[in-house]
């Protein structure tokens, strides 16, 4: 083994665990400062789902108030306010929610 080659192989040992380390350490704390950047925003969208090819139903918070909205290509509209237990219970729940609860509230307050 010539000289060269086998300082290739101690610079390998040295600075890959570095390399290692560096990486470790910034998907640590660098994950927590990417969360911490979006939560100062005004509008924050927490789902958008697809109802046809150009429109959309959203829940969003809108300067801390939560909504459903929709979304076409032409317009927005504010379709029901909903309170903050509504989105604690949204949040909580994302895959096992039942949207028959906002329908019957969109309904009733259509109603009024």
């Amino acid at each position: 083994m010539n000289t060269e080659t086998l300082f290739s192989v101690i610079k390998l040992i040295v600075f890959l665990p570095m390399i290692i380390f560096f990486i470790i350490l910034s998907a640590k704390y660098g994950g927590k400062y990417l969360n911490k950047l979006g939560s100062g925003r005004l509008i924050k969208v927490y789902e958008r789902v697809p109802l046809s090819q150009n429109s959309f139903l959203s829940v969003v918070t809108i300067a801390g108030k939560p909504y459903i909205i929709s979304n076409t290509q032409n317009e927005i509209k504010i379709l029901l306010e909903l309170n903050q237990d509504d989105l604690e219970v949204y949040k909580n729940n994302l895959e096992n929610i039942d949207f028959n609860i906002f329908k019957r509230k969109m309904h009733d307050e259509k109603i009024q």
